[in-house]
């Protein structure tokens, strides 16, 4: 029975009936079969059976849409690469740039500029390190949690696509703004949700334009309207170049040039743009 043993485990590893012959890789969308093959480079005309299946599911996921792998034997000659692929979902300010991520906060990306990203922009978190293919380090891992949980949230109600901007500056004072312009007042992260659940009634009843805001404060009182208009501050008696102030990143500046005044819009309860909803 040895010999028999020792004879077969000789025909599998010596025999060229079991070289290598074709790669073949299944579940991707997003990135291509020959892109994948090319860094997972299975060496063909080698035994299937001295295949190091870790080194090349290693390989493959040097590619940051690459979540997971699977490495499989299709006897006698054929090995498949089975990936999961992850797509990109935000990002955050990075030292001179930006931090592209997807949902769970796993770096995709490393930019300066931020003109072509149709993603979720957030605000508010410290990152101490970024780097690709792996989840990014900051300083406050609490808010940084909570940050994932609501994104989760938006993720699973449809919304994400629909918003620019998160803003998690003020924990206390979380708010979002939609591509259209209106400012969506969460307050404090709790009960999240119920205030989505209410703000998605809210929308399709809501004069939705740039300035346009809606109070999720109390989410049993929301409250819609238009903001009052920012006053046009006075010219600085300095240039610009000798105070050392810095323009504001685009994202920034869309995202403060409607400042919220949700306390304010509550109690002028005569105000004609006001509504409750």
């Amino acid at each position: 029975m040895l010999l028999i043993a020792l004879i077969i485990i000789s025909i599998c590893l010596f025999t060229p009936f079991f070289n290598i012959q074709n790669t073949v890789v299944t579940g991707n969308e997003n990135i291509s079969s020959e892109q994948i093959i090319e860094v997972a480079s299975v060496p063909h005309q080698h035994n299937i059976f001295r295949l190091n299946k870790k080194s090349v599911k290693k390989a493959v996921l040097t590619i940051p849409e690459i979540e997971e792998v699977k490495i499989k034997r299709k006897l006698p000659s054929t090995v498949e690469i089975i990936v999961t692929e992850t797509k990109p979902f935000m990002y955050f300010p990075f030292e001179t740039g930006y931090a592209v991520t997807n949902e769970a906060g796993r770096v995709l990306a490393l930019t300066d500029s931020s003109e072509n990203l149709d993603l979720l922009y957030i605000t508010g978190l410290e990152i101490k390190n970024a780097e690709i293919c792996k989840k990014i380090s900051v300083q406050d891992t609490i808010t940084f949690d909570i940050i994932l949980s609501v994104m989760e949230k938006f993720h699973n109600v449809g919304l994400h696509p629909d918003i620019k901007s998160c803003h998690f500056d003020n924990i206390a004072d979380f708010h979002i703004y939609l591509k259209d312009g209106t400012k969506v007042i969460f307050g404090k992260t709790d009960d999240m949700d119920y205030k989505i659940s209410v703000l998605l009634n809210i929308l399709p009843k809501t004069n939705r334009e740039e300035g346009a805001y809606i109070d999720l404060t109390t989410p049993s009182r929301a409250i819609s309207g238009m903001m009052e208009p920012s006053p046009t501050p006075s010219p600085s008696p300095e240039p610009l170049e000798e105070t050392g102030a810095s323009p504001e990143p685009k994202e920034e500046a869309e995202a403060t040039s409607q400042p919220a005044k949700a306390e304010t819009q509550q109690t002028t309860a005569a105000s004609s743009h006001q509504q409750a909803v």
